[in-house]
């Protein structure tokens, strides 16, 4: 079923905004008739059909809305950006293993974070596509940029961070999550002696990936990776009927 991101469902008809009719018109060659599916960002889904189809105008009539099967934790993910094009792949890969939240982490160390809206608004829109390409009901939140000390003041969260130095690995830890946990990567350079005392200091945890050294980008959708593969439960074991005759093999 095509999926479209709509932040404001509502039963009854409605006309879809122009990247989304865009999108449905002249890239996905929808049809009249043909039932969609309509996602709020926020966690609310809906199941519709197409009723107008013109060079104006995209509409399509909304029969249902529910919500979304809640996921077991709230993750978010600090980052510092790495260059160039690869933050926006990171943002993208983030999203689609269902990330919950962005914060791009200013550190001592980091290459400098984009100032003004410009940027970030470019990350929400590729979270909201990543989001539709998912099946995710909901957006990854793309926060505003942030040093370590306003991360680390949180009290109901959890927080890793991390380093290759650190005697816990990821695997080890993901059978004791609570119901909020934020990763910390650190740049390329490596977190200072100074942020690390700050870590250490407000009870967040140092967790280790691999042997290898890798890149930021890398670190992060590995690390959330991890984290919800941990938590995907899995599915029930098949029942087998003692009275059947067929193989089960």
């Amino acid at each position: 079923m095509r999926r479209v991101y709509l932040p404001d469902l509502s039963i009854g008809q409605v006309e879809l905004p122009g990247e989304q009719a865009h999108h449905l018109r002249n890239v996905l060659r929808a049809e009249l008739g043909q039932q969609i599916e309509l996602f709020d960002g926020r966690g609310m889904m809906a199941v519709g059909h197409l009723v107008q189809i013109d060079a104006g105008r995209v509409a399509v009539r909304i029969d249902q809305i529910h919500a979304a099967p809640a996921r077991g934790i709230h993750l978010t993910v600090a980052a510092a950006l790495p260059k160039g094009p690869r933050a926006d792949w990171m943002i993208e890969k983030l999203c689609e293993i269902g990330v919950d939240g962005f914060v791009p982490l200013i550190t001592q160390r980091g290459v400098v974070v984009p100032a003004g809206s410009k940027k970030q608004d470019r990350w929400k829109r590729l979270a909201a596509q990543a989001a539709r390409q998912a099946g995710r009901s909901d957006v990854m939140a793309i926060e505003a940029p942030a040093e370590l000390a306003p991360l680390l003041a949180a009290a109901d969260t959890e927080r890793w961070y991390l380093s290759p130095d650190a005697v816990d690995s990821m695997l080890q830890l993901t059978a004791s999550l609570g119901r909020k946990l934020m990763l910390l990567i650190g740049p390329e350079g490596g977190w200072t002696a100074a942020e690390i005392r700050a870590l250490d200091a407000a009870g967040a945890r140092g967790v280790r990936l691999t042997q290898t050294v890798l890149r930021v980008e890398t670190a992060a959708v590995l690390a959330a990776g991890i984290v919800q593969t941990a938590l995907t439960p899995s599915p029930p074991p098949a029942t087998i009927d003692p009275h059947s005759t067929k193989n089960p093999a």
